[in-house]
């Protein structure tokens, strides 16, 4: 039997759909699933240079911040050669009718030339250095400054400046603090810390650490802003601001040359006014 065209075409068509068909059940199976997770390889991603500085002066502005929040600010220093200096200055402050530090120094003072005081600049934490410039009453009722020398530092570093009553010695922070209640009789023949004003020396410069709040939660706000500090500087400025919350002294002034350490007495006109307002009251008598 001879098949004529169109058949073979029918049975050809009808060999290719079984084959089709039977493809489609011997296909091996997919091994991911619409319903599985694909999962890529991790990859580590590596910070560029420029996000790393980016980094740091996001770091930098953060400390900025703290430190303008805590009224941290610059002191300006002179030069000699390679070495800072800093310069250490008195501004006589008057108060109207009230007795002021100044009068108490004139009152125990042995003389007016006699260099009973001393004004220092110390170290804390690590190598613990001090130096120290004695003077009398006359000096520092006088407008002279005296230059200490900064040597180079790494990392942060607490330093103090401060004026006391010493027999001998470097060190003014190992003395007991001046406490203004105390009557004059008690103060005869002591070592007494009546100034103290804290710094904080970086490798760029060196600030001045505000004084004007001495409550334990204005410590704490100026720690957290000094960051790096070692355990021995923290302790340091723990007592130091301990002994400044018995003296109470009038935050130190920046100068165009360094440091103006503020010293309060009562101001003459005030005794004048008392002594006529006396007068007039007897009269009226």
């Amino acid at each position: 039997m001879k098949l004529t065209t169109p058949q073979i075409g029918l049975i050809v068509i009808a060999i290719l759909l079984a084959l089709g068909i039977w493809s489609k059940k011997t296909k091996a199976p997919s091994m991911i699933s619409a319903s599985t997770p694909v999962v890529m390889p991790a990859r580590t991603l590596k910070s560029s240079p420029a996000a790393k500085v980016q980094s740091s002066q996001d770091q930098l502005k953060q400390q900025h911040n703290l430190l303008i929040t805590q009224k941290i600010r610059p002191v300006i220093m002179s030069k000699s050669g390679k070495v800072d200096k800093l310069s250490v200055g008195f501004d006589a402050r008057a108060l109207w009718c009230k007795t002021g530090d100044l009068d108490t120094l004139k009152a125990i003072a042995p003389g007016l030339n006699k260099q009973a005081f001393q004004v220092t600049l110390e170290s804390h934490g690590g190598d613990e250095t001090a130096q120290a410039v004695r003077l009398s009453l006359n000096d520092i009722t006088s407008e002279r400054s005296y230059d200490f020398n900064l040597p180079p530092v790494e990392g942060n570093q607490i330093l103090s400046v401060s004026l006391c009553l010493a027999s001998g010695g470097q060190s003014c922070q190992e003395h007991d603090a001046w406490d203004p209640q105390e009557p004059l009789s008690r103060l005869e023949n002591r070592n007494l810390l009546f100034y103290s004003q804290f710094l904080l020396r970086t490798s760029d410069g060196i600030y001045l650490i505000s004084s004007e709040r001495w409550d334990e939660n204005s410590v704490a706000g100026i720690k957290k802003a000094l960051k790096g500090l070692d355990r021995e500087s923290l302790l340091a400025l723990t007592k130091g601001f301990s002994k400044i919350r018995t003296i109470k002294p009038m935050p130190a002034i920046l100068s165009a040359r360094g440091l103006l350490l503020p010293l309060s007495y009562n101001d003459p006109r005030c005794l004048t006014h008392q002594t006529q307002s006396n007068k007039a009251s007897n009269s009226a008598k």
